[in-house]
């Protein structure tokens, strides 16, 4: 339900594309829109600025010392703590934000290993959203046994594992140096020749994946 009545403003742009469409235009004034300067918050004069972990603590200290009322939302890094991020909003927006249900992907004893393949060689390891969000697909984050957090992962190591899912970010960056080894010879030989499932997922999810997880999880069925 909108809450036209309530003016918020964001700091952080995953919010703003969690937010935005759920909220009336004329009462979301969103990051994107003003960039992070003071000033421009200070003219709008919301009712409420979000702001996250990440936020400059000197523009929090700003807004706040101009009476501006600031909450800072956290960084869900499991799903438990998304839910509870999305209540924490609900509440101080009124946004109706969507309830995310993930069902497993597949049935029986086999259990797909994945790997989320990012740029420069990297994924995402245990105790990771997006480890918790496989394993709740029926699926096995074989990056796991790399560590936890963002971990290193070789090209030759997902040869290794022989993954029957692959996730990619897609968009126009596999020209770019950082998405070099996702046109090698030996991956796309093994992507042709075997039964993997190649996944694309848009970079504006994978890079927001806490704040848009039900379209993440949407993208990956």
């Amino acid at each position: 339900m909108e809450q036209e009545s309530l003016r918020v403003a964001s700091l952080n742009y995953c919010l703003d594309q969690q937010l935005a469409p759920h909220l009336a235009a004329d009462a979301f004034f969103p990051a994107a829109a003003h960039g992070g300067r003071v000033e421009s918050l200070l003219q709008w004069q919301p009712d409420v600025v979000l702001a996250t972990p990440f936020t400059s603590a000197l523009t929090v200290r700003s807004l706040q010392a101009a009476g501006l009322r600031v909450e800072t939302v956290a960084e869900p890094q499991r799903l438990d703590e998304v839910a509870a991020v999305r209540h924490q909003l609900t509440q101080l927006t009124g946004a109706d934000l969507p309830v995310f249900q993930i069902e497993a992907k597949v049935s029986g004893v086999s259990t797909p290993g994945v790997v989320f393949y990012l740029a420069n060689q990297w994924s995402f390891g245990s105790d990771t959203l997006w480890d918790e969000v496989a394993e709740r697909m029926g699926w096995r984050n074989l990056a796991a046994q790399q560590g936890g957090g963002l971990v290193s992962v070789s090209l030759e190591q997902v040869l290794a594992w022989q993954p029957e899912i692959l996730v990619f970010e897609q968009g126009d960056a596999e020209v770019g140096l950082a998405y070099l080894a996702l046109q090698h010879r030996a991956l796309r030989r093994y992507i042709e020749e075997s039964d993997v499932r190649v996944i694309y997922l848009p970079r504006d999810l994978s890079g927001c994946m806490a704040q848009r997880l039900p379209e993440v999880i949407d993208a990956l069925y």
